[in-house]
């Protein structure tokens, strides 16, 4: 029998996304749409409810913290295959956490898309204004990291979980080009 998280997840399909900008833009586009049906799945909104569960109510600071933590400590970061762009759905993330959790698998792993997917559809789903960064650290300008962005007031905080020892708010250096999309 399918869980409900695999049963409400978008299916894993390949799919040729292009090359160069193209790609990245292909690319960004599922992003967003991943991430705005993730975020109104009733699964990935009661993981979010219970990793902000122990926060003091209206401590904004506090609930994007702990679901920063949460798939920084969930998800180990591993690269896609070569040459290929997999994007494993939040609800299908969730569900190997909670396999895992109980002792039923092994740590999920993912990449800075599939962590920026599932930060930013759990912060989504409960409440939060999110965006989409993508960086390029070569010289030949060529992106290569995606992460989140979350606003708090009035700023935009980054939310990049692939560093196991850095917190919220850490941001790599040395960007030659930048593209930020809201969600």
């Amino acid at each position: 029998m399918k869980s409900y998280a695999q049963m409400s997840a978008v299916p894993r399909k390949e799919e040729y996304i292009g090359t160069g900008d193209t790609a990245i833009y292909n690319t960004v586009t599922k992003m967003k749409d991943i991430i705005v049906q993730s975020s109104k799945n009733i699964y990935v909104r009661e993981w979010a409810k219970k990793i902000v569960a122990r926060v003091e109510v209206n401590d904004k600071q506090g609930e994007v913290e702990a679901v920063y933590n949460f798939v920084r400590d969930h998800v180990r970061y591993t690269k896609d295959p070569l040459g290929f762009e997999y994007l494993q759905t939040p609800p299908v993330l969730l569900e190997d956490i909670r396999l895992c959790i109980e002792g039923k698998g092994d740590r999920p792993t993912g990449d800075c898309d599939d962590m920026t997917l599932l930060s930013l559809s759990l912060l989504k789903s409960i409440g939060y204004q999110t965006a989409i960064k993508v960086v390029s650290f070569a010289p030949d300008k060529k992106f290569g990291h995606v992460y989140g962005l979350v606003k708090l007031g009035y700023q935009w905080v980054p939310v990049d979980c692939v560093r196991p020892d850095q917190n919220l708010g850490w941001e790599s250096q040395g960007h030659t080009r930048v593209m930020e999309t809201e969600i």
